[in-house]
């Protein structure tokens, strides 16, 4: 199976498990503990420090998927709370980046 095949059959998973999930929030646009809970136990790095690691281990020759797919997570989180456009916007350049580093590690398939 090719990446996107592999994506389509997760997706299908997913709906199986968790059933309809058009219904969640995009984000939650107010300050709460819970939502500053979150974001520090996951320890999710804001999109100009990510942007600054991709840069640096890109200079030195050391830039990895990982520093990819997160500089471009952080994003589309940080796009989230600006319009319903970006946040699609980074999500489709998220799910490519991802597609490209499935092939990548499969071989092209």
């Amino acid at each position: 199976m090719n990446a996107l095949e592999l994506v389509q059959k997760e997706r299908q998973r997913q709906i199986e498990l968790w059933g309809d999930t058009d219904n969640h929030p995009v984000s939650e646009f107010k300050f709460t503990g819970h939502r500053n809970m979150r974001n520090s136990l996951h320890k999710l790095p804001g999109a100009e420090f990510a942007q600054s690691i991709v840069e640096i281990n890109a200079k030195h020759g050391e830039l990895t998927w990982c520093d990819l797919i997160t500089e471009e997570f952080a994003e589309a989180m940080a796009a989230a709370s600006d319009s319903q456009e970006n946040f699609v916007e980074e999500l489709i350049q998220l799910a490519a980046l991802c597609v490209a580093c499935v092939d990548s590690l499969e071989g092209g398939q």
